[in-house]
Order: C-alpha cells, then structure tokens, then sequence
C-alpha cells in the first residue's frame, strides 16, 4: 500500500466515501471572529492590509480592511447582498447584488463560495456529482474525469462539450481540502483555492494559510490570507456598519 513521506496510508476509497469524509470534516461553529494579514493581487497591483473578520455561519460575513491602521473599506456580506463603506479618498457607499460586484471586480462570487473559503471548506463541491477518485502524490483527488482524459481536455484548444473541469485535493490525515482547481473550460477560466497549515480549536479545525486566484483571459486576481491564531468561535459579535451623511453613493462610472 502507497504511502504520504509522513507514512500516512493511502487507501483506495470510493468517491462517495471522500465526499462523506469532506462533509463530516466541514467546519462547525455558529460564530466566528478572527484577524489576519492580507495579500491582495489585483489589476496587476499588489497590496499588503490588515483584515479584520466577523462570521456568522451561513448568514453574515463582516470583513473591515486596513492598512497602517486607516481603515479602507468596510464590508457586509449576506446571502442576497453586498454592502461596503469606502472610508479613504472619497467616502462612498454601495448597497447591491452579488451581479453588481462582478461587474466592478470581473468576479463572480456567492456568499457559499466566501463562506466555505474562509473556514477551509472544499468550493463548489457538488454532492450530486458522479466524481472519480484516485491517489495524486500525497493526496486524495477527487475530480469529473480520469487522470488521461483531465490531460487531453486541458492540452486541447478545441470547444468541447466539456464547460467545466472540478479537481479537489484532499489530505489523507485530517480529510480536510487541501486544494481545489476549477477549470471553466467555456470561458477559458479558472479558480484555484489552496488551504494549510490546519488548527484544531476543540474539534473544529481551521486553515491559518489560505489563498484564491481568478485566473481569466485579461487579469489574475489573487488573494492570500495569513490568519492570527486567535480565532474566537462561538462567542456573541456585532457587525457594526453605518452610513453617515458624510458619505455619497458609490459611482460605477467614476470607479470603472
């Protein structure tokens, strides 16, 4: 039987039995509160800032970020919208839809996707799709094709009838993602997430590395998070946000 280069063995599972081990091993809290040093990678601009990170699962996200202790931006995140306060230059509010960020950062998100992307859960993953599992290196794959047909698909310059290729690296010792790779073969796309460096916080465990790149035809957009240790899970929090008179909306024309 193979086995990791930390002696870990490598057993051949179904993909069902990889997906069950995927679920039973997502994040459980109800709240969760947590600070971390942010690399951002946009426009062929890259930006170092301090992230400051509220959750409540599956309802709302607040992030505030900084840099030098100024505050830039401020953000409030549900299922259906997406708020921010934009406190440096020009204080500007926006009040909108998931379509309407993506039309001012090219990226299409969902409160699912930054949800399982913060706490280190597997993007996207589908339970309903028939997933064909196999040993990569040191890890479990979980992918929506063998190994040989994944290699003609990506080497082909051809539209096939393939739109989207998903691989999900999962690690053999806590059955936690440690990579996944969305190819959007339609659109030429692709979306990477990468987690490490695991915590157990008293049975829910947590990536303190983190990292997401958007990968289109014009731009790479990346973001990497390095979080503070001192994660609180399970505690009362607020979301503070409010819109003074001191701020004017935010305006697509001026920011495009």
């Amino acid at each position: 039987m193979k086995t990791t280069l930390t002696g870990v063995p490598l057993k051949k599972y179904t993909s069902k039995i990889l997906i069950d081990s995927l679920i039973d091993n997502t994040a459980h809290f109800s709240s969760l509160k947590s600070k971390a040093n942010a690399d951002l990678l946009f426009e062929k601009e890259n930006k170092q800032i301090k992230l400051n990170l509220r959750l409540r699962k599956d309802s709302l996200i607040w992030m505030n970020l900084s840099k030098s202790s100024i505050q830039i931006l401020t953000c409030l995140i549900s299922k259906d919208s997406v708020k921010f306060l934009k406190k440096i230059g020009q204080k500007e509010y926006f009040f909108g839809s998931y379509n309407d960020i993506e039309k001012i950062i090219g990226v299409k998100l969902d409160f699912m996707l930054i949800q399982d992307f913060i706490v280190g859960n597997a993007l996207m993953l589908d339970t309903n799709e028939n997933y064909v599992s196999s040993i990569d290196d040191d890890a479990y794959l979980l992918s929506t094709f063998k190994s040989k047909k994944i290699d003609k698909i990506l080497q082909s310059n051809k539209i096939t009838e393939h739109r989207f290729l998903y691989r999900c690296w999962i690690n053999p010792e806590n059955f936690k993602c440690e990579k996944i790779e969305i190819n959007l073969l339609d659109i030429d796309n692709t979306i990477i997430a990468k987690y490490s460096n695991w915590k157990d916080y008293k049975g829910t465990v947590l990536p303190m590395n983190t990292s997401l790149t958007y990968i289109n035809k014009l731009d790479t957009i990346n973001a990497t998070l390095q979080y503070n240790p001192n994660i609180k899970l399970n505690n009362k929090i607020s979301f503070p946000f409010r819109v003074t008179n001191s701020y004017s909306p935010f305006n697509f024309e001026l920011n495009e």
